[in-house]
């Protein structure tokens, strides 16, 4: 329990840092801080890693499809109602801007609304919607499918990461999902993947081992 304590608080204090990283990267103005925003980078990723990897945890302890859908759907709901407030208030300011200060005709982006954030804000929360679900199913099939079937889930893995690393279009970006989505999140989402999918199949190796006594 201790050592689980410790764990949660050592997350918590590299949340605080991401989201001061994340801060300083939308807040800073001179050239001299600007280069040291370089190092913020991490943020968002991280949050992104961080998600994916606990959605992965939830599958993989769900004991049937049902369970699986019902907290796909809530980290669903909770994560996309954010996005749709915050774009209501974006909508919101730039109606009052268009009507009263501007006197420019306002056009409502019905993509930017829904899938991508006006003005690309909080992009990364329908991304996020996308990947906590697939990282839930995948998690459950871990723990549902053989040996066989998990190890070609670890091919089919190294081999995106090896696309990806080598820039070609394997990042379904915003073509398909229409989203404004990078490699470099994919990136991040296909190495948390490979990293959990191990970790399972060793837990599980070592856990029967230690049932057969070697």
């Amino acid at each position: 329990m201790a050592q689980n304590k410790n764990r949660l608080i050592a997350l918590d204090w590299a949340k605080f840092i991401a989201i001061s990283a994340i801060f300083f990267l939308h807040t800073v103005e001179s050239d001299f801080l600007a280069k040291l925003s370089l190092a913020c980078h991490f943020g968002v990723p991280f949050f992104a890693s961080v998600s994916v990897y606990f959605s992965f945890l939830g599958g993989s302890k769900c004991k049937g499809w049902g369970e699986v859908w019902r907290g796909g759907w809530q980290r669903f709901r909770r994560l996309y109602t954010i996005f749709l407030i915050w774009n209501l208030l974006v909508l919101l300011l730039r109606s009052v801007n268009s009507l009263f200060v501007s006197k420019v005709a306002f056009t409502f982006d019905f993509d930017g609304f829904f899938f991508s954030g006006l003005g690309n804000a909080l992009w990364f929360l329908p991304f996020l919607c996308v990947v906590n679900g697939l990282s839930s199913l995948l998690g459950f099939c871990t723990k549902m499918c053989g040996r066989i079937a998990n190890s070609f889930m670890l091919v089919v893995l190294v081999g995106c990461i090896v696309l990806c690393l080598l820039r070609l279009p394997v990042s379904l970006g915003a073509e398909i999902y229409v989203l404004h989505i990078s490699q470099k999140a994919w990136l991040s989402v296909l190495l948390v993947w490979l990293f959990a999918l191990l970790k399972f199949e060793f837990c599980l190796t070592f856990s029967l081992k230690s049932r057969l006594g070697l």
